[in-house]
């Protein structure tokens, strides 16, 4: 069920919810970061999120501060679109709640050149925004990569969305590549990888916790819906 803390969403929907929550979305270290309590409380959790994941995603791979800028690291965050900016309304300033800033800010705060993209495929997001890190390395775009998915619900909007486009489980379980599927279960997550070539991170001595053997993008051409998908384009 949702958090507590979420007030803006209705009691009654929030007893009936079935998803994966993120806890205390509102804690943040703005002085770490270099930004104001006025801009940080008007600014998108998920901001907020991707800042502080980045972070310690970079830190465990041996990058600090100033090593992070002697290479070319390229940023690709995939997210949809947020809802943080109907709560704050017109108190937020024009880069607290924009999608491709969500990406800038990391580069901005580290120092970093590399490529940088907001990436929105809506559920593939954060996959494809893995596959672009990985063009880019090979491409020597960049040396090194911050891959990132990231999904909040401020506000109950999209899960009503979804609840009245049929697409929720009743049950509340996802039976994926199973004929018993009846739906999904959305959740909320943030997740960040660093991505290097393999040689270049043996070389460094990173700490490597696997491979990416390949990876592609499709569309499954026209279905039974526009969010339904196709096995046969997905099998190909």
């Amino acid at each position: 069920t949702m958090p507590k803390e979420r007030k803006e969403w209705d009691e009654s929907i929030t007893k009936e919810s079935l998803l994966g929550s993120i806890r205390n979305i509102d804690d943040f270290d703005h002085e770490f970061f270099e930004i104001s309590p006025r801009e940080a409380a008007n600014m998108d959790p998920r901001h907020r999120l991707l800042l502080e994941e980045s972070w310690k995603a970079l830190e465990d791979a041996g990058f600090g501060s100033e090593s992070a800028t002697e290479e070319k690291v390229g940023v690709f965050i995939g997210a949809e679109d947020g809802d943080y900016q109907s709560i704050v309304g017109n108190e937020s300033g024009l880069t607290s709640n924009h999608n491709a800033i969500m990406a800038a800010r990391i580069s901005y705060f580290l120092n970093l050149t590399g490529p940088n993209m907001t990436i929105n495929t809506a559920c593939s997001s954060g996959l494809v925004a893995v596959h672009e890190a990985c063009q880019s390395l090979r491409l020597n775009e960049c040396t090194t990569a911050l891959a990132a998915g990231i999904n909040l619900f401020t506000t109950p909007v999209s899960y009503i969305s979804m609840k009245k486009a049929g697409m929720l489980s009743p049950e509340g379980k996802c039976y994926a590549f199973d004929q018993r599927a009846n739906g999904m279960v959305p959740a909320e997550a943030v997740a960040v990888v660093v991505l290097k070539k393999l040689s270049s991170a043996q070389k460094d001595r990173n700490n490597i916790y696997g491979i990416v053997c390949g990876s592609g993008i499709n569309y499954d051409g026209r279905t039974n819906g526009i969010t339904a998908p196709s096995g046969h384009a997905q099998t190909m």
